[in-house]
């Protein structure tokens, strides 16, 4: 191999790294939501104005399964309103769930997400951008909103 090509493959090498590293994750929008949502056969709702006294949120839509657990979509008017969310609930839901089973948080350039698993409960927040999605559910529907999750990739 010559010098030439082993620095060309060092370039595209320190490429793909650096795509890898800058790389973000894209907010679905409320539209490719349901869309998604309804295609798992969940029937969406539309709760904006039942949420107006919220100035913070632009859009919330509800996904919900036959067996009543839901997956909840929120717009947010600007990403500091949908970190400042993410961190409410985070402590709200630490607070109820003193003893997890499995706890998982992940917090990135332009994302945050965190997990708590209990015997009974399976509760996922994802942020991305000025988008937050909050599931919490019962344990037994914890693959059937991972499915979800990983399609819109929260």
């Amino acid at each position: 191999m010559k010098l030439k090509d082993i620095i060309i493959l060092g370039i595209i090498f320190i490429l793909i790294i650096l795509l890898f590293v800058f790389a973000q994750k894209k907010a679905v929008s409320s539209v490719e939501f349901v869309n998604i949502a309804e295609k798992y056969h969940l029937k969406t709702f539309n709760m904006t104005k039942q949420l107006g006294s919220i100035d913070s949120i632009q859009e919330a839509i509800f996904a919900e399964s036959e067996d009543h657990w839901q997956i909840e979509y929120y717009v947010f008017n600007s990403t500091k309103d949908a970190i400042q969310w993410f961190h409410y609930n985070q402590k709200e839901q630490n607070s109820k769930y003193t003893n997890p089973k499995f706890f998982d948080e992940h917090h990135h350039k332009n994302t945050n997400d965190y997990t708590i698993i209990t015997y009974q409960s399976y509760i996922h927040v994802s942020q991305i951008k000025n988008t937050l999605v909050f599931a919490n559910v019962p344990i037994e529907y914890m693959n059937d909103v991972n499915k979800i999750l990983n399609k819109i990739k929260y």
